[in-house]
């Protein structure tokens, strides 16, 4: 693993202990990245209602490379559009098929 040093305080090839501090919340809800659509400074998703896309905004807290944890705007069980089997654009009251 290599790090930056920039004011070259640490010494080449110098063994050092690093500590990485991560957040745990068990009770969080999370989604993948790829479902959230921002616009406007502002987070929004595509939930399935019935059989049409609402969108819907999210209020959203820590995330990585792939998972991010909503705060608000979704509840445990809500099912969220990432993307279409024809490459078509995701838009408020498109029908949809949930595959299972």
């Amino acid at each position: 693993m290599q790090f930056d040093d920039p004011n070259t305080d640490l010494l080449p090839d110098t063994n050092v202990t690093v500590t990485v501090t991560t957040s745990k919340d068990s009770d969080a809800l999370s989604i993948t990245r790829d479902a959230l659509r921002p616009e406007n400074g502002k987070q929004y998703v595509y939930k399935v209602v019935g059989d049409e896309l609402v969108r819907t905004q999210v209020m959203i807290g820590p995330y990585n490379l792939t998972q991010v944890a909503i705060l608000s705007g979704l509840q445990e069980g809500d099912w969220v559009a990432t993307g279409t089997v024809d490459g078509q654009p995701l838009l408020e009251g498109v029908p949809v098929k949930v595959a299972k």
